[in-house]
């Protein structure tokens, strides 16, 4: 019985501490592309897709919580 309830206190003393990390201001993106070889031409016009699609989305107001 003591097991069971310092399991639960533990997750919730974790759950309280991770928090906070959850709720940053920005909002990493990555973008998948061959950085060589005869696909890495692909790679600059997708990232600056990605840049585009955020920029527009960020000028509409974002995310809404």
């Amino acid at each position: 019985m003591n097991i069971t309830r310092s399991f639960w206190a533990a997750g919730a003393l974790f759950t309280l501490l991770a928090t906070p990390a959850f709720a940053a201001d920005t909002i990493n993106i990555g973008v998948p592309g061959a950085n060589s070889g005869y696909l890495a031409s692909y790679c600059v016009p997708s990232l600056n897709a990605a840049k585009f699609v955020a920029a527009s989305h960020n000028e509409n107001g974002g995310f809404i919580d």
